[in-house]
Order: C-alpha cells, then sequence, then structure tokens
C-alpha cells in the first residue's frame, strides 16, 4: 500500500468538512459532540447519545461511481475506539454547489480551464441547486442557485476577462449566499483560478481561512498556476492548499487536458453515496471535541485505485457533514 495524503481536520459538530485520507491507514476529524436525548412516542429515549452519519460516495480512476463495496471493508473509530456501524445502504443526495471563475486578465489565456466545468453541470441531477461567481477586480453573481441548465451554460460561457484578481473576496461572498440561501446538506465551492490574488485589499488569508473553517462548506481547488514564475506559484499553491485542507477539500493543479478533465469528474461525483451511521460509544455529550478515523481496505478486481468521499451529519443535532477522500491502491 503507497503512502498518500492525509488531513486532520478540527471543526464544530453542524459543519462541513472535506479531507484527505490515506487508504488502508486512517483519516482524523475532530468534531465537538453534544445534544440531547432521541425521543420516542412515548417520551425521551435513555439513550441520549446522537447518532452519526457517515455517507461516502466511491469512484474509479475515471470518476465513475464504484457499486458494491461490502460494509464489512469499512471500518470507523472514534477516539481510537472502533464503532459498531448499525446502518448501511447506498442513496443519491442532492448538493448544493457554487462555482467560483477567475475572470481577470491574467486568465485570459486559460480559458479552455472554464469551459471543462460543464462536466459539472452535466453531472447535476435536477434536485441539485447551483450558483456562479465570477470574478476580476471585484466578485459579482453572475447566476444565483438554479436547476436551470441552460442559465448555468450561458453563464459559463461569458469570455470576459479583465483586471485584478480578488479570489479571497469572491470566495468569501460565496460563503455568504450559501449560509443565507443554500437548501441542501451537501454544500461545495469550487474555484477555478490561477491563485494570483491581487486585488482582496479587505479580505486577508487568515481571517478566510476562519470563516472556511466555521462555514461547513467543502472547497475543491483548480489551480490552473503560471508555472513559469516559480515564486508567484508557489505562493498561488500555497493559499489553495491551506483552504482546501482546513476545509477538508481538495486541490488540484492538472498539467493538461486529460488532468482537467478527470479533477473536474472527481468533483462531480458527489451525489451517489453509501450510508453508515453509528452511535458513539462515549455517552458524554460535553461539548469535547471527537476524533473520528474512517479507513477502507477492499480491492476489486475490476479497480486498481478507488477514491472515496466521505460526507458526515447528525441527525441529532445540526446537520453535520464531513467530506473525506481516500485512495486505494
Amino acid at each position: 500500500m503507497r503512502a498518500l495524503t492525509r488531513t486532520t481536520n478540527f471543526f464544530p459538530l453542524g459543519r462541513m468538512v472535506q479531507m484527505s485520507l490515506l487508504l488502508g491507514g486512517s483519516l482524523c476529524t475532530s468534531a465537538s459532540l453534544s445534544g440531547q436525548a432521541r425521543k420516542t412516542p412515548d417520551g425521551p429515549s435513555a439513550d441520549p447519545r446522537p447518532p452519526v452519519t457517515l455517507h461516502v460516495s466511491v469512484t474509479d480512476g475515471s470518476g465513475a461511481f464504484v457499486a458494491n463495496i461490502p460494509q464489512a471493508a469499512f471500518k470507523v473509530t472514534e477516539d481510537g475506539v472502533e464503532q459498531s456501524v448499525k446502518d448501511f445502504r447506498m442513496q443519491e443526495s442532492g448538493v448544493s454547489m457554487g462555482i467560483i471563475i477567475d475572470r481577470s486578465a491574467s486568465m485570459r489565456e486559460r480559458m479552455t480551464g472554464v469551459g471543462s466545468l460543464t462536466t459539472l453541470l452535466d453531472g447535476s441531477r435536477p434536485q441539485d441547486e447551483l450558483f456562479i461567481i465570477d470574478f476580476d477586480d471585484d466578485p459579482y453573481l453572475d447566476q444565483s442557485f438554479t436547476s436551470d441548465q441552460q442559465k448555468l451554460t450561458t453563464a459559463l460561457g461569458r469570455t470576459n476577462f479583465r483586471g485584478g484578481s480578488a479570489m479571497r473576496n469572491a470566495i468569501g461572498g460565496a460563503l455568504d449566499y450559501i449560509r443565507t440561501s443554500a437548501k441542501k446538506d451537501t454544500r461545495v465551492l469550487v474555484v477555478l483560478t490561477d491563485g494570483d490574488d491581487n486585488a482582496s485589499g479587505g479580505t486577508t488569508l487568515e481571517q478566510l481561512l476562519r470563516k472556511v473553517r466555521d462555514s461547513g462548506v467543502a472547497i475543491y481547488a483548480i489551480g490552473l498556476l503560471n508555472e513559469g514564475d516559480a515564486i508567484e506559484a508557489r505562493r498561488a499553491k500555497r493559499a489553495l492548499d491551506s483552504l482546501t485542507e482546513i476545509s477538508g477539500g481538495l486541490s488540484f493543479y492538472p498539467k493538461d487536458a486529460v488532468e482537467l478533465s478527470r479533477a473536474v469528474q472527481v468533483i462531480a461525483e458527489v451525489h451517489t453515496q453509501y450510508l453508515l451511521s453509528y452511535v458513539s460509544t462515549n455517552s458524554a455529550l460535553d461539548g469535547s471535541f471527537r476524533k473520528t478515523d474512517v479507513s477502507v481496505k477492499w480491492r476489486s478486481a475490476a479497480h486498481d485505485t478507488l477514491e472515496i468521499w466521505l460526507l458526515r451529519k447528525s441527525r441529532i443535532i445540526r446537520p453535520h457533514s464531513a467530506v473525506v477522500h481516500l485512495y486505494l491502491s
């Protein structure tokens, strides 16, 4: 088993996070656990522990969903104690997704990257809602939440590139819009940029990182970096990686059209999921942080590599989500 990425995220219960994970090893996430007793028709249950639900979507190397992974392949531990999975099934869920497009002058030569985002539209479901924010010197809501493919396609097809890059302001505005307007529990932002922010004077990276951490939104970044300027590319990569890591998301730095297409396809596969739920063996509801480790050990003869996404939420406490990316090799 080759070593791959591992990311640890800390977030309060009620947040959505996406993170990378080592398959065959474990992913550490932390959540503050508090709540009230579950109710039955005859009154409160004797067991006050809120169930935790894990939604796991699995894709192969091409980004296609992989079915028929057995329950026994998944292992869940909380603070090092293995948890018993009580429910296991497959389902589809709707997504609230924001697409943030860098339309600064420096992106003009990377227009083909914008066109690749149509895969996100093609892979969307009728129950999904998407919006598009463009940014140059300032961010602007190009298309509000909608399921109308024609409106979204029109917004993606714009070819105006000018001015500077206010990426941090755009992401901050998108988080505010999701917080006030999103209707789905699964909330995702996809950022396409060259990463060169030179116009967000009112928002520092540290301020934005705190906002992302508390937002419950998973951020995926596709960085079309200027490799001709090594210093600029490193600075841009550092900023994008810090944003995706704190949200538990993923960063992609495609070198060609094939890698770009695959990155978008992986992001598009956020709907079909396995559902696993467990009740914590720790009955204390004291608001403390719990470290949840998820691992998968399974090899399919038909798939040499699997990418696994995990969405976690509580049915009792405010909807809680954590999206996790694993690699199986």
